[in-house]
């Protein structure tokens, strides 16, 4: 019989898909569409988008909430601890609040929770956003027409193609991937439990 050489002296955050702090916190119930929907993953709209949800969607381009487990499902369609969502199966979708999530990237307290909505994979990043001045720069051609009785009349103005204003950026998001509008409050490393917000 040979010693422990090992002790675990950091427990896991808590449990993917469940929440972390109960005040505040905005949810909703919906129904699971489709075998992707995952408790700890993001949510899209559904083919009724005010009761159900899926767990990908490659045309979305915003998310519809984190999906948390609140109640007992039997396993029909996996094996053991799934967090795998069976289809017709209710879930609530927190709009806002604090939850559990991992990230396949190393997640830093103030990055921004990505996800691929193709895949539903979620990561983070540091996202830079540079407000626009809201300036617009470029040709205005403008026609008038006849002047009656001290009123000018027919006056019109069109944009030539090469009108741009200034609407600000955004750096650090891949392709492919969402601005899930959520955040870390408390980082772990890569493929480990993280705490995300939506304030």
């Amino acid at each position: 019989m040979s010693f422990q050489k090992q002790v675990y002296i950091e427990q896991a955050l808590g449990q993917p898909g469940t929440i972390s702090r109960d005040n505040p916190v905005t949810k909703l119930p919906m129904i699971a569409e489709g075998a992707d929907v995952v408790a700890g993953g993001f949510a899209f709209a559904g083919t009724n988008a005010e009761l159900q949800i899926v767990g990908v969607d490659a045309e979305a381009t915003a998310v519809e909430g984190f999906v948390v487990m609140e109640r007992y499902q039997a396993p029909f369609t996996g094996i053991g601890n799934n967090l795998k969502v069976n289809e017709g199966e209710e879930v609530a979708v927190v709009k806002k609040g604090y939850c559990y999530a991992i990230s396949t990237t190393t997640a830093t307290k103030g990055m921004h929770v990505l996800v691929n909505p193709a895949t539903g994979v979620i990561s983070t990043a540091n996202v830079t956003v540079t407000a626009g001045t809201g300036a617009v720069t470029g040709t205005i051609n403008v026609t008038q027409g006849t002047v009656e009785a001290n009123a000018t009349v027919g006056v019109a103005a069109a944009f030539g193609d090469n009108v741009v204003a200034d609407l600000g950026s955004v750096s650090g998001i891949s392709a492919g991937l969402i601005d899930t509008g959520w955040v870390v409050v408390t980082g772990a490393a890569a493929n480990a439990v993280c705490e995300i917000a939506c304030i």
